[in-house]
């Protein structure tokens, strides 16, 4: 099992002008609850969790801590309704 913070330390790693780390730790410094909340629902569902993270890391920060849109894969898989 792969865990968060050696997917952040990779994502962090890739990137050698720097972007990317300093968007990965902005976002562990300043994301709120609410944030990391929307980030783990869609690495659960990520074919490459750790390119999503990145990219969602990337993304937040660009938008000054907003969190990005979801796609239009991600907003249809978030109300999909479990069999019952």
């Amino acid at each position: 099992m792969v865990m968060l913070g050696d997917l952040l330390g990779r994502a962090a790693a890739a990137a050698p002008d720097g972007i990317a780390r300093l968007a990965v730790a902005r976002f562990e410094r300043h994301a709120s609850p609410e944030d990391w909340a929307t980030l783990m629902s869609r690495l659960a569902h990520a074919p490459d969790p750790g390119a999503a993270c990145l990219e969602f890391m990337l993304h937040w920060s660009e938008r000054g801590g907003a969190w990005p849109e979801p796609t239009a894969e991600e907003h249809a898989h978030e109300h999909q309704h479990p069999p019952g």
